[in-house]
């Protein structure tokens, strides 16, 4: 006989009628949503300029993928299946060396009725058009403009756009197109970007229109884009007036010279630029026409170290010059810090494995302000630039901001007895003795040497009509020799304060490849003033200094060939040669050069 359990009967019926009505509740909501998708353009961008987009759309659940094209940045309505989606939302401009990429990504989206719109945040990227067949390597810059209220309706097709180099001053023009962009071609570097010119409106009246956007920052290669807004600007009055500038210097430069310094005015939006030398206060005044002026100031001087050299600039300023006596003050700013000593040759192969003698190296004033050398040292490398670091001499300092010195030279004086005049160079000998004489193989005279180091040794020569340089520090016990294949670093430093205190700072203990103590310094690269690796032909496998002191290395083929390394000639200023100096030797240097003391070379 079959018994029934009426507890549990009762519970099967419950949840048959729960069942019942979930499907019937299921059945009363909606199966489709209605979906709105906004294309937020990136930062700089109009929607206009979204020419075309794409929108993807796929159903997590089901997996089916539907595309949509978007015009000139248009939402997309969507009706769709209540459900979770992916969106991906990607579009792209071809411009002649670039390509600018738009994409945005939304993941298991939820679509529900009377849901909120969708807003896809696009981002640009830029990248290098393949079929691009020209040379160069210049970046693109993609201006769009936002105009007045008033003028919305003009078409701002024609009006000029200046990128201005901060560091050359160099400009470069486009106009702008239908669409209110134009696109510049531009090197690396910092630019200052103007947008002007004049439109007629309905009645035939001129509006003259000004726009500026300073400190874009452009690539070596790619793109980037950038907004101007433009303003009305205003007739000026007829006449001129006096318009005086006063350079406000850094509270810590203020021991800086005030006279002789460089002020630009340029009337804009696209007046003539003039120049005017400030008086012995740091101050300039001129009578101009009256109107508004893009002001600029540059100044520069030898820092207390004697040996380099400071540069300040002013942020551009726009001042309006309305009436007779306008007076602004422009505040400068460091914008560089550099050595004015650099050197010119390094003589280090000699002319014969028996004659190891006659080495030399010569700095050289690359700057047109006397320069004082006193306490200036030159220094080699403990480590030698063919060895890999791990086999290197104190590898823990190679590749960090310290540098071992295996030598340390050092110019004697109170700070301002060796001056050295622009264009002019400090000659330092191993012996200073004419070579030549004393050997026909040796190509050079360095009895006019201005100084020598010398090691107090047996071995060495003291050439009393030559100066000794101060002797702080050598790896070797008896004479202190260049490697004849130039297999280490060269530089020339200037600590801070007296040298035995400063050296004292940087003292080091460490181990050498045999595993023996070691005592030596460990110096902070930010006190060499120039520096030059050297290796072999093919190239260093090890590099002794930092990128920033230098990036390449140069070379001379073999050793006792009588060949030095160079520096190149970048150009004149009057009579003065300027060395280039790039900190990379690769580029800077002449290998296997001819030596050629105390003349430059072209």
């Amino acid at each position: 006989m079959l018994k029934i359990n009426l507890k549990t009967a009762f519970v099967a019926i419950l949840l048959g009628l729960a069942a019942l009505v979930g499907c019937q509740r299921e059945d009363l909501m909606p199966k489709e949503a209605s979906l709105r998708v906004e294309l937020i353009p990136p930062k700089g961008i109009e929607p206009i300029e979204l020419d075309s987009i794409w929108v993807r759309v796929r159903n997590v659940r089901s997996g089916h993928v539907d595309s949509t094209l978007s015009r000139v940045g248009q939402p997309i309505l969507y009706t769709l299946e209540v459900g979770n989606y992916d969106f991906y939302a990607h579009g792209h401009q071809v411009g002649e060396r670039t390509i600018r990429l738009w994409q945005a990504v939304a993941n298991t989206y939820a679509v529900q009725p009377n849901g909120s719109p969708l807003a896809l945040q696009l981002e640009e990227s830029v990248v290098q058009n393949p079929d691009y067949k020209g040379e160069g390597k210049d970046a693109e810059l993609l201006v769009a403009i936002i105009p007045p209220v008033e003028v919305a309706y003009l078409s701002l097709q024609g009006l000029t756009v200046k990128a201005i180099s901060s560091a050359t001053g160099d400009a470069k023009l486009s106009n702008l197109d239908a669409k209110g962009r134009a696109r510049l071609l531009l090197s690396e570097g910092v630019y200052r970007v103007e947008v002007y010119g004049s439109l007629e409106d309905e009645n035939g009246r001129r509006i003259e229109l000004f726009g500026a956007i300073d400190d874009v920052e452009m690539p070596k290669q790619g793109g980037i884009s950038t907004q101007i807004t433009l303003l009305r600007t205003e007739p000026s009055p007829e006449g001129d007036g006096m318009l005086s500038v006063q350079l406000q210097w850094p509270v810590d430069k203020m021991n800086f010279s005030r006279k002789g310094h460089s002020v630009k005015f340029r009337k804009l939006p696209n007046g003539k630029q003039i120049e005017v030398a400030t008086d012995s206060i740091g101050r300039v005044e001129a009578r101009l026409p009256f109107g508004t002026y893009l002001v600029e100031a540059e100044a520069a001087g030898v820092d207390d170290s004697q040996v380099r050299v400071q540069t300040f600039r002013s942020k551009p300023l726009e001042v309006k010059h309305l009436q007779d006596g306008t007076a602004v003050q422009v505040p400068l700013s460091v914008a560089s810090i550099v050595s004015g000593l650099v050197f010119k040759e390094i003589y280090y192969t000699c002319c014969d494995r028996s004659y190891q003698v006659e080495h030399y190296v010569e700095l050289y004033n690359n700057t047109p302000y006397t320069l004082y050398v006193d306490g200036v040292s030159f220094c080699t490398t403990y480590s030698n630039t063919m060895l890999t670091k791990s086999s290197n001499f104190f590898p823990e300092y190679i590749g960090s901001d310290r540098v071992v010195p295996g030598c340390i030279f050092t110019i004697p004086g109170n700070g301002r007895e060796h001056p050295l005049a622009p264009g002019k160079t400090v000659l330092l000998a191993n012996q200073g003795l004419n070579h030549h004489a004393i050997n026909p193989l040796s190509p050079v005279d360095l009895s006019g040497a201005d100084f020598e180091w010398y090691d107090d040794d047996p071995h060495d020569v003291d050439v009393p009509e030559v100066p000794n340089l101060i002797k702080y520090y050598s790896f070797s016990r008896t004479v202190t020799p260049l490697h004849s294949r130039g297999y280490e670093g060269f530089f020339i430093m200037k600590g801070e304060g007296d040298m035995e205190s400063f050296l004292k700072r940087y003292e080091a203990t460490g181990k050498f490849p045999n595993g023996s103590t070691a005592h030596f310094y460990a110096i902070d690269q930010r006190y060499i003033l120039d520096g030059v690796q050297c290796a072999a032909p093919q190239g260093p496998r090890c590099l002794v200094f930092t990128p920033t002191v230098d990036a390449g290395w140069s070379y001379c083929n073999y050793a006792f060939i009588a060949k030095t390394v160079r520096r190149k000639v970048a150009g004149k200023d009057g009579d003065r040669y300027i060395l280039m100096d790039t900190n990379n030797s690769t580029v800077d240097f002449i290998p296997n050069a001819e030596p050629s003391p105390r003349v430059v070379k072209e």
